[in-house]
């Protein structure tokens, strides 16, 4: 009995670290806009982009989430800091990536929205036609 149980736990491990979470994208982008709102379901999603994300659209959103998380923390300077990591990361999907359309709408999406103080504003106009010209 003790030597299933164990069986049972080594199995339902290695099937978790060998495959990882799926990331359900369709979820992912649905509650993208009430995750500006709502602080747990932009974490619940966080962690799950933390934990599964492979493809450069799900790379885009984690570095999306990473920026959305911090309009949800309150001190000022923890709040600059969790904005510049996720600045950081969605700039590097798109460097590796310049082509990929979704990455740079969220990019715009997220120029569009940031305070101007932050200066992440210089791509709007570029993202913007690149938008329109794909389609």
């Amino acid at each position: 009995m003790i030597t299933r149980i164990v069986l049972t736990i080594v199995l339902f491990t290695l099937t978790k670290v060998g495959l990882g979470q799926q990331v359900n994208m369709e979820k992912i982008r649905k509650e993208y806009a009430e995750a500006v709102k709502d602080e747990d379901l932009c974490e619940h999603n966080l962690e799950a982009l933390t934990e599964g994300a492979k493809s450069p659209t799900e790379k885009a959103y984690l570095a999306a989430y990473q920026i959305l998380l911090a309009k949800h923390i309150g001190n000022p300077f923890k709040k600059v800091g969790q904005f510049k990591e996720g600045k950081k990361h969605l700039e590097e999907v798109i460097k590796e990536n310049p082509n990929h359309i979704e990455a740079r709408f969220i990019r715009w999406s997220v120029q569009v929205h940031a305070p101007s103080f932050l200066g992440y504003n210089n791509n709007i106009i570029e993202d913007k036609n690149f938008q329109i010209g794909r389609a």
